[in-house]
């Protein structure tokens, strides 16, 4: 017996012309950098290996998705980039606010491309996450079964036509139509009760203030949370997070003209700690730290050359700069 066809697909076609002629890519990269479109492209990934036209996420995830892609990102910079995806229409918002998935009109056009080309026959599509306009190309649609979330079925495309195209201009090309004439009351408590499950993250921004705020060169902040320090130690494991961190607080309130724009302060911060972590860090784990074995091999140096009263100025010098 034939089992169900799978919904996830292999491969997934990206335009060549994205970074020349989509509006919103720009946009991401100018508010985000590349960091931001890396965990846009990465989530992205995620819908087409698991359910092919959309992934199930919420906040609760920042932490596991910054963690999964390493890099030095935080989960602070996924919930960022995320609401900026939400916010410009990489995402779609209506569907996030009531369902908890991550599509687009762009992630379900080559969902389609791939079912077409591999002619898979009845697989099953959630109409309530559909954004595409079903009475226009039946073609792109033979054989595929849309079914309601509560799984019941609605018809297969090809056989009975008339029964999916009823109200369907109700979708069209914009989903903001629908966004607008959903029932606002009911909406709204979803969205309350969603807020008050979420995760660590967003209790972060709502509730828990961030540990320190770097500012930027339009005078906003970039705020950093616990759970980004957290993941700074431990890929700069010789370096006292929290000291570097404000000296990078007071370097860029003290040169205003250096300030970074908020795509490239991730970059500035990693930069920072790597170097400082390359220099031999400023943690007492480092073995610069008296006691550690560089410590013990200038100080025995120093007083190779200098006699008896080295040891001190060594010692003398070690509490100066590591103290």
């Amino acid at each position: 017996m034939a089992g169900r066809p799978k919904k996830r697909i292999d491969y997934a076609g990206w335009s060549v012309d994205m970074f020349s002629n989509d509006i919103k890519i720009d946009k991401l990269l100018d508010a985000q950098g590349w960091m931001g479109f890396g965990i846009y492209f990465y989530l992205c990934q995620m819908a087409f290996g698991s359910e092919g036209y959309y992934y199930e996420w919420s906040y609760d995830l920042c932490a596991s998705t910054a963690r999964k892609m390493g890099g030095g990102i935080g989960s602070g910079t996924v919930k960022e980039t995320v609401d900026y995806c939400l916010k410009i229409g990489l995402f779609d918002k209506r569907l996030f606010d009531k369902w908890g998935v991550l599509t687009s009109r762009g992630i379900q056009k080559s969902y389609l491309v791939v079912l077409k080309s591999k002619n898979r026959k009845g697989t099953e599509i959630y109409r309530d996450y559909w954004l595409l306009d079903i009475s226009k190309k039946d073609e792109d649609y033979q054989g595929v079964v849309f079914v309601r979330k509560n799984n019941s079925k609605l018809g297969e495309l090809g056989e009975d036509n008339d029964l999916l195209r009823v109200n369907d201009q109700r979708l069209g090309e914009d989903s903001d139509l629908l966004a607008q004439k959903d029932s606002r009351g009911k909406d709204r408590k979803e969205k309350d009760k969603k807020v008050n499950t979420i995760c660590t993250e967003s209790e972060n921004s709502a509730s828990m203030p961030p540990v320190i705020s770097l500012i930027l060169n339009d005078k906003t902040f970039y705020d950093v949370f616990e759970s980004d320090i957290e993941n700074w130690k431990d890929l700069y494991p010789a370096v006292d997070i929290m000291q570097e961190l404000r000296k990078m607080k007071g370097w860029l309130d003290s040169n205003p003209t250096k300030r970074k724009i908020r795509r490239d302060i991730g970059s500035f911060i990693n930069s920072w700690l790597a170097r400082t972590q390359d220099s031999g860090g400023t943690r007492k784990t480092s073995s610069y730290y008296k006691g550690g074995e560089n410590y013990e091999n200038a100080r025995g140096n120093h007083q190779q050359n200098h006699g008896r009263s080295g040891r001190n100025e060594i010692e003398q010098m070690w509490e100066e700069l590591y103290k």
